[in-house]
């Protein structure tokens, strides 16, 4: 587990980041920088992890969220996917 700064919340960032490089595609490696992106911002801002947060996880599910991105655009448009009726 490695971390790019010792007061970061962060584990596994380097290696999170090694699997963003070897990714090979541009839009799938743009969506999970962004994502990465706005949690270390958010981290800087002082909105945080309460405890120290698993990057590599984070990257591998917005790889797994990816595959959905067909549904994603559909949500995106507006269009309600949700399994169960609102109430």
């Amino acid at each position: 587990m490695s971390q790019p700064v010792a007061t970061t919340p962060w584990i596994n960032y380097d290696e999170a980041m090694a699997l963003v490089r070897q990714l090979g595609d541009p839009a799938l490696e743009q969506l999970v920088m962004r994502t990465v992106t706005v949690a270390v911002q958010r981290a800087m801002n002082n909105e945080g992890p309460a405890a120290p947060f698993d990057m590599l996880f984070l990257v591998k599910t917005m790889i797994s969220l990816f595959e959905q991105r067909e549904s994603l655009i559909r949500v995106l448009q507006g269009e309600d996917l949700r399994w169960w009726p609102e109430d």
